[in-house]
């Protein structure tokens, strides 16, 4: 009869299986995020790298407003993506 039910000891080291389980998964998914994140950083330093080289050279100059309206483009799209 006693093999019917679990003990409390038993259901508490589940719980904390269970527990433990779930924060592994959240850390996974924030992994992949972080991943983006920094993918998406590398590629906007270098478009910056190409566009400050390009200045250097003295091609045609891209207007500080517009690099500026790209890095904040940029880091609304990583914010939104970033949210569950």
């Amino acid at each position: 009869m006693c093999g019917q039910f679990e003990q409390p000891e038993v259901r508490e080291l589940k719980m904390i299986l269970d527990g433990q389980n779930e924060i592994h998964r959240s850390l996974k998914k924030l992994v992949i995020k972080l991943d983006e994140v920094v993918g998406r950083q590398e590629r906007e330093l270098s478009l910056l790298t190409m566009i400050s080289q390009q200045q250097m050279e003295g091609q045609p100059q891209v207007a500080p407003t517009d690099r500026q309206q790209v890095s904040n483009v940029v880091i609304i799209f990583t914010v939104q993506k970033m949210r569950f």
